[in-house]
């Protein structure tokens, strides 16, 4: 778009007379791009300043201007000395922390200052991820100055890394879920400090921590040590370990497990590598085999998507013996129910398995006000037999979901305060719990204080914390919604989200438009982001605000930015499986397709008819 003298001096008028609103911070943008399109570096840098000086707390206005001093205008000292306005300014961007560290090492600037910057740095990581990246770019920043230096000594590198495997293990649980921190360190003590022993160190925590079960980490932890420590039989003991470990892409590691013995072994040991490798793949061919026919004998109601056998538990599969088992507690009880026959003969009918959960089930669908049946099973913290939920206390008691069918009474007790008592449904005599149970708190506040930790997570999983109430006689066991619907004006909508994105930086972008409320990043039941979210603002015209900005890019990903409308529940279509619906059992029809697909399509409600022993046979 081009613009006149006399238009662009109008525009740079309005932006110095301009206040903080949404108004003037569109003019302060669209003259930022009317000077780019000049070309003119001067005017350029002015438009930002002066865009800056008005706006001096948006995010997106620093780091445009900091992008174009770095990739156009490439005066590395010009560039330190705006780096170090935005780092003031913005002491909790951990974005611009990183690009600021890189800008002072090209601008020259002294080991003193970067420590400074270094120090800044660290306070603003609230992200495991961001963090990894952070101190990646400050470990290799003093790698570079050892090198130029022509020194041999790298133990500022070394403290560097252990100073990044202590700050993030102490703040974050999962920090290195991919092991991408503890292989970069373990090739630098194999690459350049020589240290063998300490790179071996962590060699074996990688592949103690899980690394075995992921071949790609396996793989390349192994190679470390086969081209820098030499160390052939440490090489073929650690092949061993993670051929007994992995499970999924193991030809991966079978290939590789078969041409290190081609190049580094023996023909003994190249044929005990394919005779281990063989029968490793039979196993688990006949796991996948087992499973496979799992689903095909469960009840027919079950579908392959839906069958439990097929569930995964904390993102792996259930182990195959207790798949086994739990299958053949179903077919006895099946059995047993077929067997009665009524006094004419007849077989009685009996209800239909009832349908499994899906895999993963929206989050949003969940309810604040479950129900509990008086035939839970309680499972004490200090208790070692298990008893019936009689008398509890609904106002210092509260409800627990989506739990794993692992989790334990103590993992579950220690998510809260002043715990009296954890109950686990259907847990007892081995079995595994149904996911789901009770907390009973001291005191009515310890109680409703819980309630504030709702989704917080327990090996990964969201813990959904609800009110208790007891399911009462004839209560059908309806639940609400556990979230507004309808239109909130000061409520963002916000699609396309990068699965990396945490909530502290979807409050870091949007809280250039205004005052971050809250933040709700939409997850399936399993903990894994949906790529949605929701950011509440203070007032409308924050949310408009984001509304009409430019476009917004979060972990490089542009994102969709709209009010908050979500439909009713009754409201949406029970016909469109998926998207938030829940399979649910309501009443049992004649099971004719047509008729009740004719239904659907006209909007009426399939009638209920009563079942003859015949039809009942047809469910089983």
């Amino acid at each position: 778009m081009a613009f006149t003298e006399a238009e662009r001096a109008v525009i740079f008028a309005d932006v110095q007379q301009g206040g903080k609103d949404e108004a003037d911070l569109k003019v302060a943008i669209q003259l930022i791009e009317v000077e780019l399109d000049k070309g003119d570096p001067s005017s350029i840098q002015d438009a930002f300043e002066l865009a800056l000086s008005v706006h001096p707390t948006v995010v997106l206005l620093w780091l445009k201007y900091l992008h174009w001093l770095d990739n156009s205008l490439k005066i590395p000292s010009k560039a330190a000395e705006v780096y170090e306005r935005a780092v003031i300014v913005n002491p909790m961007s951990t974005e611009i922390m990183q690009l600021a560290l890189i800008a002072y090492e090209r601008a020259g600037e002294s080991s003193e200052k970067i420590e400074e910057l270094w120090e800044v740095a660290k306070n603003s990581i609230v992200d495991p991820d961001w963090g990894r990246s952070l101190f990646t770019t400050y470990i290799f920043l003093l790698k570079r100055r050892v090198v130029q230096s022509e020194s041999k000594d790298f133990s500022i590198v070394e403290e560097a890394f252990e100073d990044g495997c202590t700050f993030l293990s102490h703040r974050f649980r999962f920090w290195d879920q991919m092991f991408k921190y503890r292989l970069m360190h373990a090739y630098f003590h194999y690459s350049t400090t020589k240290n063998y022993g300490k790179a071996r160190d962590i060699v074996r925590d990688i592949l103690a921590t899980g690394g075995n079960t992921q071949p790609k980490v396996a793989i390349e932890a192994i190679s470390y040590e086969r081209h820098f420590g030499r160390d052939m039989i440490r090489c073929r003991h650690m092949l061993y370990q993670a051929v007994n470990s992995v499970t999924e892409n193991a030809f991966l590691l079978f290939d590789y497990f078969i041409q290190f013995e081609r190049e580094e072994g023996t023909l003994e040991e190249l044929g005990k590598a394919l005779s281990k490798v063989n029968s490793q793949a039979k196993r688990l061919q006949q796991r996948d085999e087992q499973m496979r026919v799992q689903r095909l004998t469960a009840s027919p109601l079950k579908t392959k998507k839906d069958s439990p056998v097929a569930s995964r538990e904390n993102g792996s599969k259930l182990h195959a013996k207790r798949k086994l088992q739990l299958l053949s507690e179903d077919n006895e009880n099946t059995e047993k129910s077929v067997a009665k026959r009524d006094k004419d003969g007849f077989v009685v009918p009996t209800i239909p398995s009832r349908l499994a959960k899906n895999k993963e089930m929206d989050v949003d669908s969940g309810s604040s006000d479950a129900t509990v049946g008086p035939a839970s099973i309680i499972v004490s913290v200090h208790a070692e037999v298990n008893d019936i939920n009689a008398d509890v206390d609904e106002q210092a008691t509260v409800f627990v979901s989506n739990l794993g069918y692992n989790a334990t009474v103590e993992e579950i007790a220690s998510l809260f305060d002043n715990v009296k008592q954890v109950w686990l449904s259907g847990a007892g005599k081995g079995k595994q719990s149904k996911g789901y149970g009770s907390v009973t708190f001291n005191t009515a506040e310890d109680a409703s204080n819980a309630l504030k930790k709702d989704r917080v997570k327990l090996n990964g999983r969201p813990v959904f914390v609800s009110k208790y109430k007891k399911k009462k006689e004839g209560d059908v066991g309806k639940s609400d919604f556990r979230y507004s619907v309808g239109l909130e004006k000061n409520k963002l909508y916000v699609s396309n989200v990068h699965f990396d994105c945490s909530e502290e930086k979807l409050r870091e972008v949007f809280g250039a438009f205004g005052s971050v409320k809250a933040v709700r990043i939409v997850t399936h039941k399993s903990g894994r982001p949906k790529g949605c979210a929701y950011v509440e603002l203070d007032s409308e015209s924050s949310a408009q605000k984001a509304i009409n900005s430019p476009a917004i890019e979060i972990l490089g990903r542009p994102v969709k930015v709209a009010l908050s409308n979500p439909p009713k529940k009754d409201q949406l279509t029970p016909a469109i499986k998926g998207h938030g619906m829940h399979r649910r059992i309501g009443s049992m029809t004649n099971g004719n397709d047509e008729t009740e697909n004719k239904n659907v399509d006209s909007g009426e409600k399939p009638k209920k008819t009563k079942l003859s022993n015949d039809e009942f046979r047809k469910f089983l």
